[in-house]
């Protein structure tokens, strides 16, 4: 009886662990959010508000991905006009900032206004500025990634989009607050496999004159499928596809792999001299496992040995793994065990033992 108790709370254990369930999410204010079957929510605004945004959401791999809608009322105060853009809509339900030609935007797109307040804080229209950047730009600064499907790269805002509790940041890393701040997050996805890279814009050899200048970057890689990350340099030249296949270990400044815990990271590597301009690129394999998402968020060049300061050691190499996918090759990556299997074995095993 015993061992039928046990089989009976492993089984269900494996169950849901092999199925999955969605988390609630955060609570809907001025509204309601209800759970259907297959996994789907349904967000209702109370009378006299308007539902901003989808108001039915499927789970995809037990999270909730895209934009999270919002609840709306008129009633707001005017926005102002903002320095170098225009607004649409700035007394309505949504209000919505456009910014002027040469001009860039920093910060959140759109505001719902909830009666009385708007609810997010507009960005603002800036020029543009240095090398470094925050995500809060429109533009990402120059950043890119590569025309793939499925791309699990995407520009995250904090006030606006779902987040999980289970993996990656609540909050960006610049603001650390709810009401705004963006970063950049590898969403796992099913079937993503092999490596996809976000790419920097090109930058001028003369950085790297000296030996003097480092790449400083802040990541985050928080959830029981997080894989690896690395970061590497490759004269502006070569295909990122040769970098990696060919020339990796070379290239390759920083990586790490595995859950790391619940908080924002800071390192920074080395700039030797190349020969040509250059770009850095961050790199994540097999994205496909839940609860999985790795974060990058404030990137900067630093210009003195001094400033160039470690902030975190790798303690753990990433353990060998040879795959090849999505036209890349994914040469170390971390290893799980499978608990639905393992726990169908001990199962199996222990029927044997009864049926002796």
């Amino acid at each position: 009886m015993k061992f039928l108790f046990a089989v009976s709370a492993i089984f269900a254990y494996t169950i849901h662990q092999a199925l999955g369930f969605c988390e609630r999410p955060t609570d809907l204010v001025h509204g309601s959010v209800r759970n259907f079957p297959k996994n789907r929510w349904i967000f209702d605004c109370d009378q006299g508000y308007e539902i901003q945004g989808r108001s039915e959401i499927t789970c995809i791999n037990d999270l909730l991905r895209g934009e999270r809608p919002f609840c709306a009322k008129t009633g707001c105060k005017e926005l102002e006009t903002p320095k170098n853009g225009k607004l649409i809509n700035p007394k309505g339900l949504k209000a919505e900032i456009n910014c002027d030609k040469d001009y860039v935007l920093f910060g959140n797109k759109y505001t719902y206004c909830d009666g009385n307040d708007w609810q997010i804080r507009l960005g603002t229209c800036q020029a543009t500025q240095n090398y470094s950047c925050d995500f809060e730009r429109e533009d990402l600064c120059g950043w890119t990634f590569p025309h793939s499907k499925p791309q699990p790269w995407s520009r995250i805002s904090t006030s606006s989009s779902f987040h999980s509790i289970k993996t990656g940041p609540q909050r960006d890393h610049t603001f650390q607050n709810d009401n705004e701040g963006h970063f950049i997050r590898m969403e796992t996805q099913s079937g993503v496999t092999g490596s996809y890279h976000f790419e920097s814009p090109v930058y001028p050899q003369h950085l790297s004159l000296g030996n003097t200048t480092c790449f400083q970057f802040h990541f985050f890689m928080f959830g029981e499928g997080v894989e690896s990350l690395f970061v590497s340099i490759k004269p502006a030249s070569m295909a990122v596809a040769e970098m990696w296949e060919k020339f990796e270990k070379n290239s390759t400044q920083f990586q790490k792999c595995g859950n790391l815990g619940n908080k924002w990271y800071e390192h920074s590597i080395p700039i030797t001299e190349m020969n040509e301009d250059f770009q850095i690129i961050f790199t994540v394999t097999d994205a496909q496992s839940r609860f999985g998402d790795i974060a990058i968020d404030d990137v900067k060049f630093l210009e003195t040995q001094e400033e160039c300061k470690e902030a975190f050691v790798v303690k753990d190499p990433c353990l060998p793994k040879t795959t090849v996918n999505s036209g890349t090759k994914n040469t170390n990556t971390c290893h799980y065990f499978n608990l639905a299997l393992i726990s169908l074995a001990v199962i199996i095993t222990g029927l044997k033992n009864v049926n002796k």
